[in-house]
Parts: C-alpha cells; structure tokens; sequence
C-alpha cells in the first residue's frame, strides 16, 4: 500500500510541477505580447519555471529512477492537458512533416 502512495505521490507532484512549468510558459507568451520588452518576461519566466521544476523532480525523485519516470509521466501528461485548455478554439492542428 505504501508503494501505491509513493507512486501516487510522484505522479501527482509530477502533474503539479508540469503545470506549474507549462501554465507560467502560457501565462508569460500572453504577458510578453502587450510589452515593451517581451525578452525579459522570457527570461525571468524561464529561469524561475526551470528553478522550480527541477529541484520538484530533485525532491520528489530522489535517487529513485521509478520515482523520476513517474514525475515524468505526471510532468507530460499536464503538458498535453495545458495545450488542451490553452489552445484556441477553432484553430486546427498543423500539419505534420513526418
């Protein structure tokens, strides 16, 4: 049971930390279009979403690969919900080159 929590955990944080990261990308890209000096939201942004997204993986994961392959799978998965919620409505999928 405890192995079921502690997988939970990693899959939750890595959720949380992913739309931390992805949600202030967003969050940024909006700010950055009305503003004088889009470079520096950009760069404040990414330093502070970088900081915070690894050392949640360094906690969460610890020397545990299983534990970072979690947070991992957590951290994409809230990516694809982020574009999701975030995307335009009406707006159709570019095509792909592969």
């Amino acid at each position: 049971m405890s192995e079921i929590i502690d997988m939970g955990e990693a899959i939750a944080g890595g959720f949380f930390l992913g739309v931390l990261f992805f949600g202030g990308l967003w969050l940024t890209v909006v700010k950055s279009l009305a503003s004088k000096r889009p470079w520096v939201w950009f760069l404040i942004s990414m330093v502070v979403r970088t900081s915070i997204t690894l050392s949640g993986f360094y906690l969460l994961a610890g020397t545990s690969l299983k534990r970072l392959l979690l947070c991992s799978g957590g951290f994409i998965a809230a990516r694809i919900l982020v574009v999701m919620f975030t995307k335009e409505r009406g707006q159709e999928e570019p095509e792909s080159c592969i």
